[in-house]
């Protein structure tokens, strides 16, 4: 009987192992190296990576990398000037979404995904304008995003080109 007992007592503890068990989600890892001013990343956002985010979040680990194709200098006095592939207001609005992903990227992916999704459909035209209207959709105040660019962001936004670099020669581009 003791036997029989011990084996008893070890399958219960097996199953109660088993049920106590908790699987852990590995999420996937997905990266977007983007454009604030580019046709196409809107469209991919907008039709694409948003509404499967939106959905999926849970299993998702977005990375937003708003460089693109960006060039970037440290001038003298230690400032940062950028050249974008559609020209000035995209480097200006790659500002805001660096900002954006600085505030938000950790603590509140939803929410800037919601802001990206927000900027690749406004139509108005004007970077500061679709800000203005963007940035309580993800519930992040306009003034602190102005703030942001207008102090930290070229550090912030300088800060992406190595994630665009290192794409860029992983497939020697």
């Amino acid at each position: 009987m003791c036997c029989k007992n011990s084996l008893i007592s070890l399958s219960s503890k097996i199953v109660s192992f088993f049920f106590s068990f908790t699987f852990q989600i590995v999420k996937a890892k997905v990266a977007l190296y983007m454009e604030s001013l580019c046709p196409g990343c809107h469209q991919f956002i907008k039709h694409q990576l948003y509404p499967v985010f939106m959905k999926y979040s849970n299993y998702i680990q977005l990375d937003l990398i708003p460089f693109g194709n960006a060039r970037h200098t440290k001038n003298s006095d230690g400032t940062w000037e950028f050249k974008c592939q559609h020209g000035e207001p995209e480097c200006f609005g790659n500002l805001y979404l660096a900002c954006a992903t600085h505030l938000l990227q950790a603590s509140r992916p939803k929410h800037l995904i919601r802001y990206y999704n927000c900027m690749a459909s406004a139509s108005s035209f004007s970077i500061e304008k679709d800000v203005k209207q963007c940035a309580p959709v993800a519930g992040v105040n306009f003034r602190k995003l102005q703030t942001c660019v207008k102090s930290k962001g070229p550090e912030i936004l300088a800060q992406f080109k190595p994630c665009q670099k290192s794409l860029m020669s992983l497939y020697n581009c």
